[in-house]
């Protein structure tokens, strides 16, 4: 069993004459088994959201380590799965919410598996209701 791990980070900053000394401590923790990184690599390569910026749609920005595109003008309200001015653009497998809106086409992993939904849908749970389709395991949870 993996378990999170602690580190004391030192930095010392010298001007030649004086040094001065921080120390930070930092834990660093366990991912859970199965969990999905909801992280795109390639969001760097995209300017940040920032909340006082007018966005338009097609506009791409990083957000939380993912790209978001609005979806029509926007400003101020945070990307996000639930936020319907934005559809995530990354590449990455996401966990069913029930406070998001999905299209068709849109895939969750829930319970263990995979999902796609057939058509719009917000709070119709993968496996309980007949707007998604089993398409296999989930990858991770």
């Amino acid at each position: 069993m993996d378990v999170d791990t602690g580190y004391t980070v030192t930095v010392a900053v010298s001007d030649g004459t004086d040094t001065t000394y921080a120390e930070v401590a930092v834990t660093v923790e366990d991912a859970a088994a199965g969990g999905c990184e909801m992280v795109d690599p390639n969001a760097g390569n995209f300017p940040a959201w920032d909340s006082g910026t007018i966005y338009t749609g097609g506009d791409q920005v990083s957000h939380s380590q993912l790209v978001w595109q609005a979806n029509y003008w926007t400003q101020g309200n945070a990307p996000s799965a639930v936020a319907p001015q934005w559809t995530l653009v990354s590449d990455v497998e996401v966990p069913w919410s029930a406070d998001a809106t999905y299209n068709g086409g849109d895939e969750v992993n829930h319970e263990g598996r995979r999902y796609r939904a057939q058509w719009w849908t917000r709070g119709d749970e993968p496996g309980a209701a007949g707007v998604w389709v089993d398409i296999g395991p989930s990858s991770c949870n």
